[in-house]
């Protein structure tokens, strides 16, 4: 096995923070990289760490069954059934507060289609 010179140094010369061994592998540089070498890029690597693979409904944590019986027709998955019921609490209110003091975005609509993706419903409501 032909490991890569620059994985405990501070910078790679291919990818422009600290390399880790997971890095290192997908290299074409690294002797044992195989088929899954991807462009050594941060767009590249955030890109593929942000792809989401929904979860099989048998194996939802409990909380998302709870929610997920509390879904409405409209909803798509999880993030929509948690942001209309935070809705109804308030969540407007938070949305504008959070954004008056920090001047950013409070990133709900993110985490709901994160959710969404995660846990999506895919049978009709009963």
């Amino acid at each position: 096995m032909n490991a890569c010179i620059h994985l405990y140094q501070s910078t790679c010369p291919r990818y422009p923070r600290k390399p880790s061994p997971g890095i290192c592998k997908r290299c074409e540089m690294y002797a044992d990289s195989g088929k899954d070498r991807v462009p050594l890029t941060l767009s590249a690597t955030r890109k593929q760490s942000l792809q989401v693979q929904p979860v099989p409904r048998a194996e939802w944590p409990l909380l998302a069954r709870i929610v997920a019986g509390l879904r409405e027709e409209s909803d798509i998955g999880i993030g929509s059934t948690l942001e209309r019921m935070i809705a109804s609490l308030g969540g407007e209110f938070y949305k504008a507060a959070f954004k008056t003091l920090t001047g950013k975005s409070c990133g709900c609509a993110d985490r709901r289609k994160y959710l969404d993706e995660r846990f999506p419903y895919t049978k009709p409501a009963a």
